[in-house]
């Protein structure tokens, strides 16, 4: 559901916080919202991520198949 269609949602959260994640699910429960959670996976924000992500990817492209595709247009 978009953000915009939570009614309630409209809350500060710090998001440099470790906690983000627990203080967002915890904030979703006390307004009834259902939150599934996707395996863990990592930003890519510097070049060297990239790298990393493009040697992960190749290892197991079924894992990522979109990111696989864009990877491969770049």
């Amino acid at each position: 559901m978009p953000r915009a269609m939570i009614r309630g949602y409209q809350v500060t959260i710090v998001f440099v916080s470790v906690l983000v994640l627990a203080d967002t699910l915890e904030r979703a429960r006390a307004i009834g919202v259902t939150v599934a959670l996707l395996p863990p996976w990592y930003d890519v924000d510097t070049p060297q991520d990239l790298r990393l992500l493009r040697l992960h990817v190749a290892l197991d492209p079924s894992r990522a198949r979109v990111t696989a595709a864009r990877l491969g247009e770049m």
